[in-house]
């Protein structure tokens, strides 16, 4: 009885906080903590940690090509496989592009555990400071030396793709001007993507999908979809178990024209699936040469 209680109280508390979220002002950045890395010998790579008054430490890698002609494309990832220095390794090494990999905090990590429980309020904060904390770096990257003048592209793969709308409908309030983006084994309609992925709570899966959906009904892309603007390529598997079909169907008729949707035949993008990877990336990288 005690921990219903707690559920409840948590609920009230997320629902009657954060309500405007969108309104918030940008990440103001306090300091810069810049640590170059190796991996690729033909490739520069940095760890980057922007540390802000509201929105915690935004932390995220970059890939540079050797020799920076300032007229590069700029690409930032939101990956659901891997995040930070790790998603980097799904895009080929291109020398036309910078690409940046977010890396999602800790606390996002709970969605995952049973703890999450008992720290709704932080996790749900973490959830929807991701959007202000993609465009802290899209301001950041304006600031630095490399940067091309170009509109920076947002890709979002799986979990990733769910902040994509949010991000530039957050982007269109500041009049922040955003690239191509491409989501990718994303959906909208958050309460049937959480009833999908609650397979083993049985008798528990509708209430807690309810539960789930309320906590984090702001950021989802039913409700920001309406006002974006771009162009955008969406990927859906077919045979996708995590991302339900009407999900799927929800993202591609909300998203605005023009719009390029491409269904794959394949399962929920797996980090052991390099041949399905390989196919997303090179998809993506084709619609984006053709729209540049």
């Amino acid at each position: 009885m005690n921990f219903l209680k707690l559920l409840v109280i948590q609920l009230l508390f997320c629902t009657i906080t954060f309500a405007n979220f969108l309104d918030q002002k940008l990440p103001q950045i306090e300091k810069t903590t810049i640590t170059p890395f190796e991996d690729l010998s033909s490739r520069d790579y940095e760890d980057v940690v922007l540390d802000t008054k509201n929105y915690g430490q935004i932390k995220f890698s970059i890939s540079y090509p050797k020799n920076i002609t300032k007229t590069e494309n700029v690409l930032l990832l939101l990956d659901g496989l891997e995040t930070g220095r790790k998603s980097l390794k799904y895009i080929p090494h291109l020398e036309n592009y910078v690409i940046i990999g977010y890396e999602f905090t800790k606390n996002l990590q709970r969605l995952k555990q049973k703890e999450v429980l008992f720290h709704l309020p932080s996790t749900r904060k973490a959830v929807l400071d991701v959007p202000f904390q993609i465009l802290g770096i899209v301001n950041w990257i304006e600031t630095e030396e490399w940067y091309s003048k170009k509109d920076v592209i947002i890709i979002g793969v799986s979990f990733g793709a769910i902040f994509v709308p949010a991000t530039y409908h957050l982007a269109e309030m500041n009049n922040l001007k955003l690239g191509d983006g491409i989501m990718a084994f994303g959906g909208a309609g958050l309460y049937d993507i959480f009833y999908t992925n609650l397979k083993n709570y049985k008798i528990l899966r509708k209430p807690l999908a309810f539960f789930s959906y309320q906590i984090f009904k702001p950021i989802d892309p039913t409700f920001h979809l309406p006002y974006i603007h771009g162009k955008f390529l969406i990927i859906n598997g077919t045979e996708d178990e995590n991302i339900p079909l009407k999900a799927a169907q929800k993202l591609q008729k909300l998203t605005p024209e023009p719009k390029t949707i491409i269904n794959i035949d394949t399962k929920h993008l797996d980090p052991n699936r390099q041949d399905i990877i390989n196919e997303v990336v090179e998809i993506s990288l084709k619609w984006l040469k053709k729209n540049q």
